[in-house]
């Protein structure tokens, strides 16, 4: 069988001291959207991310190997970006809620216009932006880990 690139995936500002990451740059090519790729991807991180490392006694629950045992992995969404959302819900994490102006949309790309007053500051259109968490007590206590993988069980 032929190997084919399927999209990216990767833990973006992670944080040794405060034991937390974000799932983030996520691209699914066009040829493997709505298919188990995506869920599957971000499944795997989250395993990774949340699961323990391995002790003298493995866990029943490290069905993907031994984790980092991070506290916090997080999940921005463009405010209109509906698919983003949904796949963050289906996956189980929580929503926290909307950060204003975050950040400044790149040239060419649509987004919250900024009155003519401010243009010398504005450094080009805004974008509102979701905040999503899963913490270690979602997943160990709260059935994330189940959530997930009932979602990657589903393909």
């Amino acid at each position: 069988p032929t190997l084919r690139l399927a999209g990216m995936i990767g833990l973006w500002d992670s944080d040794i001291a405060n034991q937390s990451t974000e799932i983030s740059v996520v691209v699914t090519f066009p040829e493997f959207q709505r298919t188990h790729v995506t869920t599957h991807a971000v499944g795997l991180l989250l395993h990774y991310c949340l699961e323990m490392p391995v002790s003298s006694s493995a866990s029943p629950h490290q069905l993907y190997g031994p984790g980092l045992g991070l506290r916090r992995v997080q999940w921005q969404a463009h405010w209109e970006n509906d698919s983003s959302k949904r796949l963050a819900e289906r996956m189980g994490f929580r929503f926290e809620g909307m950060l204003r102006w975050l950040k400044v949309e790149r040239d060419g790309k649509a987004g919250l216009e900024v009155p003519e007053s401010r243009e010398e500051l504005r450094n080009g259109r805004g974008r509102h932006v979701l905040m999503f968490s899963m913490c270690w007590d979602d997943w160990e206590l709260d059935g994330a880990r189940d959530t997930v993988r009932e979602q990657m069980a589903r393909y």
